[in-house]
C-alpha cells in the first residue's frame, strides 16, 4: 500500500487525516512543521504528500518549491489542505507544481478521492515509463547485438554464439565458420558510389539469409563482420564433405542475378571456411584463417570456396615468424606508443590520452597491430608487451606532467590474459612506484567481454584497482551483448561509446536515439562519457548537445607519436576552444 506524508501543525487535523489514511490502509508519516516535512519527504520518498499551506518554520509553497527542485522528489504529488481558499493563494500553488488544492474544512469522501486520482495518475505514468523504458532496453540490446545496414547478427553475438554450440558439441565433431566476401565490391563501391554498393550489401544480406534460412539448421546463424563480409556459423557437422557441399550450395546460389534498386545485378562470391576445433580453438583466429582461405579464393579469380587447411601453410609461416621476432622485438625495443588525445566537451580542454602500441619492425615496416596482438596473446607475450606498455605510459604522463605541467591521465588497455593475472594489482603498483605516478593520472581500459568470464573476480580486481586510485573505463560499450546486464554491478568510472554508434550521428536516427539514451543511462550510474571516432563537427555539437562528456577521435587528431602529442599538449591550450567552438 501507499506511503502518504501528512505534514500539518495542527494536531487535530493530523489525528483525522491519519485516522482516514490508516483506515483506508496507507501507511502515513507525520509532520507539525514544514522542515521536518521536507525532511521526512527526501529521507523516505513517500508516494504522495498532503500539506497545509500555513507551517511553523517553512509554508507549504516553500516544501513544494524544494520537492521540484530535487530530481529524487520531484515527481511525488502534492496536495494542499488549507482553509486559505482565495484564487490568487490557488493559482501560486499550481504555478508552483501543487498536483491538488483541497478547501478546508473538507469531506472524507473529498480527501480520498483526491488521493486515489493522484496515485491512479502516478501509476499509470510509471507504468508508462517503464514500458518506454522497457522497449528502449530492448531496442538498445538488439542494436548491441545487430549490424545497422543489414540487421543481421554482429561480430559480438556471432561469439556469443560460436560458444553456445561449442558448448553443446559432440566432439569429434567440426564447427565450421564460413567467412563469405562479395567479389569485386572495392571495384563495385568505386565505380558505383557509396550509397549503391550499401544497397549492394543490403541485397546480398537478405539473399544469403534466405538461403540460411532453407538450410532448417537449428543452430545456424548469419551475421555481417565489416564492409562486403559476412560470417556463417552453420552448426556441427560430421564430415567436411557436408561442409564442402554448403558452401558450394551457397556460391552456386548467386547464379540468379540480384535485385538492386530495381536494377539486375550478377554477383559472385568467395567463401574461406575454417573449422573448430581443427584448425583452432579460438573464434578470432578461426575469422584470420577463414579470411586467409577466403582471399585465396578470391585470388583464384572469385566464385570459389576454400578450406584453410589447404592454404594455412603460408599463413602459419608469417605466425612462427610473428611468434618467433617478438620476443626480439619487445628486448630491443622496436615497439612505439602512439596517444590519442581526449578532450573535456564543455571546457575544450585537453584531459588525458589513449595509449596505442606499434611495431616497426627493422625489415618488415610497420606490423598491423591485428597480427601481433593475438598471437602475442596466444604466446603469452602480451604480458611482457603489456607491461611494457604500461611503464612507457606511465613514464610518458610523468615526463609530460614535470616538464609542461600537464597532469593528463593516461588510458592503457589491457588484454584478457593481464586482467587474469593474479599478481596483476601489485604489477601497477610497481610501474607506479617505479614512475612516481600518481595513481589519479592512470586509468585502465577493459572490454566488457573480458568481464564476462567470471564477473565475481572481475569485479573483485576492478575494486581492488580502485582502492589503489585508478580509474576505470569500459571501452567500446555498445557493442556486446551482456553491456547492460553487467553495467551496474562493475564499478567503472568512465563508459566509451563505441565509433560505430558516434559515426554519422548527425544523420543515422537509430545511432542518435541509442547515444542518447546511453549518455543518459550512464549518467545516472554516476558514471562519465567519451564518444570514441568522432570525425565531424557534427558528431561533435551532437553529443555536446546531449550532454556528453568527452570525446576522442580524428576531429581532435589521430594518435600521435609523444614528440607530437607533446607539441599538441602546447598548442592546444591555445587553440582549443576556437576548435571546438
Amino acid at each position: 500500500m501507499a506511503n502518504i506524508l501528512v505534514i500539518e501543525d495542527n494536531l487535530e487535523v493530523q489525528d483525522i487525516v491519519s485516522e482516514i489514511l490508516e483506515n483506508e490502509g496507507f501507511k502515513t508519516l507525520v509532520a507539525d512543521n514544514g522542515s521536518t516535512g521536507l525532511q521526512l519527504a527526501q529521507q523516505y520518498h513517500p508516494d504522495l504528500i498532503i500539506s497545509d499551506l500555513m507551517l511553523p518554520e517553512l509554508d507549504g509553497y516553500g516544501i513544494l518549491q524544494a520537492l521540484r527542485q530535487d530530481r529524487s522528489t520531484d515527481a511525488i504529488p502534492l496536495i494542499f489542505l488549507t482553509a486559505k481558499s482565495d484564487r490568487e493563494s490557488y493559482r501560486q500553488g499550481m504555478e508552483l507544481g501543487a498536483d491538488d488544492y483541497i478547501s478546508k474544512p473538507f469531506t472524507q469522501d473529498e480527501l480520498l478521492k483526491a488521493i486515489h486520482i493522484r496515485l491512479s495518475r502516478k501509476a499509470k505514468i510509471l507504468n508508462r515509463c517503464q514500458t518506454q523504458i522497457r522497449q528502449l532496453k530492448e531496442e538498445l540490446i538488439f542494436t548491441n547485438n545487430h549490424d545497422s545496414l543489414t540487421q543481421l547478427p554482429n561480430w559480438q553475438f556471432l561469439q556469443w554464439q560460436f560458444n553456445q554450440i561449442c558448448t553443446q558439441a559432440q566432439p569429434p565433431n567440426l564447427i565450421p565458420l564460413l567467412l563469405i566476401g562479395i567479389d569485386q565490391f572495392n571495384w563495385m563501391r568505386s565505380n558505383l558510389g557509396y550509397a549503391y554498393s550499401q544497397a549492394i550489401i543490403q541485397a546480398v544480406a537478405l539473399h544469403l539469409q534466405y538461403q540460411v534460412d532453407s538450410l532448417r539448421l537449428p543452430l545456424a546463424t548469419l551475421g555481417r563482420l565489416e564492409a562486403d563480409q559476412f560470417a556463417l556459423l552453420p552448426g556441427e557437422f560430421n564430415h567436411s564433405t557436408d561442409i564442402a557441399k554448403l558452401a558450394q550450395s551457397l556460391i552456386h546460389s548467386f547464379k540468379q542475378p540480384l535485385i538492386v534498386k530495381d536494377q539486375s545485378v550478377s554477383i559472385s562470391a568467395s567463401i574461406g571456411i575454417a573449422l573448430y576445433p581443427h584448425d583452432n580453438q579460438d573464434i578470432d583466429m578461426l575469422v584470420s584463417y577463414a579470411r586467409v582461405a577466403m582471399n585465396h579464393g578470391k585470388q583464384q579469380g572469385g566464385n570459389h570456396y576454400q578450406f584453410y587447411t589447404d592454404v594455412g601453410q603460408v599463413d602459419a609461416a608469417e605466425q612462427i615468424a610473428i611468434a618467433s621476432e617478438l620476443p626480439r622485438a619487445i628486448e630491443q625495443g622496436e615497439f612505439q606508443l602512439y596517444y590519442q588525445p581526449q578532450v573535456d566537451l564543455r571546457t575544450g580542454q585537453l584531459i588525458g590520452a589513449e595509449a596505442l602500441v606499434r611495431w616497426y619492425h627493422p625489415e618488415w615496416g610497420i606490423v598491423s597491430p591485428g597480427k601481433f596482438i593475438s598471437i602475442a596473446e596466444e604466446t603469452g607475450l602480451i604480458i611482457p608487451l603489456g607491461e611494457w606498455v604500461l611503464r612507457i605510459a606511465c613514464q610518458q604522463a610523468k615526463d609530460w606532467y614535470q616538464r609542461l605541467s600537464s597532469q593528463l591521465k593516461v588510458a592503457v588497455n589491457l588484454s584478457a590474459h593481464q586482467f587474469d593475472q593474479p599478481d596483476l594489482t601489485q604489477t601497477i603498483l610497481q610501474v607506479l612506484a617505479d614512475t612516481d605516478l600518481a595513481p589519479e593520472c592512470l586509468e585502465i581500459e577493459l572490454t566488457e567481454s573480458m568481464l564476462m568470464r567470471d564477473t565475481a573476480a572481475a569485479i573483485q580486481t576492478m575494486q581492488d584497482l580502485k582502492a589503489i586510485g585508478i580509474s576505470l573505463s569500459i571501452d567500446d560499450f555498445g557493442v556486446g551483448y551482456s553491456s547492460l546486464s553487467y553495467l551496474q554491478q562493475l564499478p567503472f568510472d568512465t563508459l566509451k561509446i563505441d565509433r560505430c554508434f558516434v559515426s554519422n550521428i548527425d544523420t543515422n536516427h537509430a545511432n542518435a536515439a541509442i547515444t542518447s539514451a546511453v549518455i543518459s543511462m550512464a549518467h545516472d550510474l554516476q558514471l562519465k562519457v567519451i564518444g570514441e571516432g568522432v570525425e565531424t563537427t557534427a558528431e561533435r555539437e551532437f553529443l555536446s548537445q546531449h550532454h556528453c562528456d568527452g570525446m576522442q577521435g580524428y576531429l581532435i587528431s589521430p594518435p600521435l607519436p609523444a614528440p607530437k602529442f607533446e607539441s599538441l599538449i602546447t598548442s592546444l591550450s591555445s587553440t582549443e576552444k576556437t576548435m571546438l567552438s
